[in-house]
């Protein structure tokens, strides 16, 4: 049994991976402003068993923005060069709600390995006190 954990943290964008005994945990930051780009760490690859946890302030139509921005369009490509499932159900309560636009939005996503997808289901938790984001359960 193999544990380990590595980051890589390249312009701003934040990533941790956690391998665990039957699969791989990421959490990726990327900030506003930042295009995306993906530098994995040295452990994502150990498993074929894939959960990211991500806030990637990046738009995309499929996850109820009105429109796909180009960090959008690099996250959805890069998710499924991955093989990696976007869960997005736009009955759920948005996962951010902004104070300045006065609207919900869902920057916060999380991906699964498609070998697990239909194992998963995504729910949106009571909000944080004092933080306009709501946590994602699964």
């Amino acid at each position: 049994m193999k544990l380990s954990s590595e980051i890589t943290n390249v312009e701003g964008i934040e990533i941790l991976t956690i391998e665990l005994t039957k699969c791989t945990v990421t959490s990726v930051y990327k900030p506003p402003n930042v295009p995306f780009t993906f530098h994995k760490p040295g452990n994502f690859n150990n498993s074929r068993t894939k959960i990211i946890i991500s806030d990637l302030n990046s738009h995309h139509t499929e996850w109820g923005y009105e429109n796909t921005n180009d960090d959008g369009e690099r996250v959805e490509q890069w998710a499924d060069g991955n093989q990696l499932s976007i869960i997005y159900d736009s009955m759920l309560s948005p996962s951010f709600n902004s104070a300045r636009w006065k609207r919900g939005y869902n920057p916060d996503l999380i991906m699964f390995s498609e070998i697990v997808r239909q194992q998963c289901v995504k729910t949106v938790a009571k909000p944080i006190p004092r933080s306009q984001h709501r946590p994602i359960v699964c």
